[in-house]
């Protein structure tokens, strides 16, 4: 299951980072994961049976504000079958009893397009897309995903993103998810380019790259177990992004670089790279290299260190606002509880 969170508010450690400057995109703001998901539906007698990928096209194109699916509503998708695009709606889409939907086949599952969209996704298990699970066009607006499952999904069709690809100025939450056994070069679990958080997550046994940034993310409170990672490590920050880290857990990885590989500038007039280390994390039994255990900063060739101690009180549940907009900027936070 999801972790859980921390029993007691951290209070010691100081950040650091590489170099000593923040990100400027980053204000503390409590609690936002839990404010964000939704829990189950209460009121099921309005749920949906669906027994076919098309008729959940057919259903989303025509639903209002929210749709969900009754438990045990497992969807088959056919090769044959085109992506289901969602563009410029605003949506949550539930699973009854969390966990018990699933959507399984090859190429993409949801595609998501449209700077007015704002779509919420809670409970449902996405399994063995051979494309991307759920993808994101540039100025796609926001996808929140919460208590969701991404099991054995494959980039097959390039190297990039095989459960979740978000692009260019986007707003990506993911929470509470669970990511398994999913394979791709860059990003098996998670390739963003966008602003995204991602908490109380799960990471286990996935091959190659397990999260590739490229935007400005925050990640904290989650678990990375026993990934193969490969010379770009469990995670990966590219030029032009920024990051932060609390609270996360990683054992048992093989990362051949660094467990952490950061790379590349944020900031162009300074060619400072936006990294911090809010501490709490903690570091056990990973292998594969020098720095199998630590962040390696490759612009100063040098292994850092992550922190252990108890989470410094400047993160305070980090989350993102941008600093920049595009021309049509995506603006309001996720939907609440329907």
């Amino acid at each position: 299951s999801p972790t859980s969170s921390p029993t007691a508010a951290p209070t010691t450690a100081s950040p650091t980072s590489s170099p000593t400057a923040s990100p400027t995109t980053v204000s503390p703001m409590s609690g936002s994961a839990f404010d964000i998901c939704p829990p189950e539906p209460v009121n099921t007698d309005a749920c949906v049976n669906i027994n076919s990928y098309t008729l959940l096209d057919e259903e989303l194109t025509t639903a209002q504000n929210e749709l969900i699916l009754c438990a045990g509503t497992h969807i088959t998708k056919k090769s044959n079958e085109i992506y289901i695009k969602i563009t410029n709606k605003v949506i949550s889409i539930q699973c009854a009893i969390y966990g018990e939907c699933s959507i399984t086949g090859p190429g993409k599952h949801f595609h998501i397009s449209g700077a007015q969209s704002k779509v919420t996704v809670s409970g449902i298990k996405f399994i063995e897309a051979t494309e991307t699970a759920v993808y994101m066009e540039s100025y796609a607006g926001e996808a929140t995903l919460c208590y969701c499952f991404f099991i054995g999904n494959e980039q097959t069709k390039g190297s990039q993103g095989a459960s979740i690809f978000a692009r260019r100025y986007t707003f990506l939450y993911v929470h509470f998810c669970i990511f398994m056994e999913n394979e791709a070069k860059k990003g098996s679990a998670i390739f963003s380019v966008g602003l995204a958080e991602i908490s109380y997550s799960e990471f286990i046994e996935n091959e190659g790259n397990v999260a590739f940034i490229r935007g400005d993310s925050v990640i904290s409170y989650s678990t990375f177990s026993g990934n193969t990672a490969n010379g770009i490590g469990v995670i990966f920050g590219q030029e032009g992004f920024s990051l932060s880290l609390a609270g996360n857990t990683f054992t048992k990885n093989i990362a051949q670089d660094g467990l952490i590989v950061i790379a590349g500038t944020h900031d162009q007039t300074t060619n400072e790279v936006a990294f911090v280390d809010y501490g709490g994390n903690e570091v056990l039994l990973n292998a594969g290299g020098d720095c199998d255990e630590g962040i390696y900063d490759r612009s100063d060739k040098k292994c850092i260190e992550l922190l252990t101690e108890t989470i410094s009180p400047d993160f305070l549940g980090t989350t993102l606002s941008p600093t920049s907009s595009p021309t049509t900027p995506p603006t309001q936070s996720p939907s609440k509880a329907p």
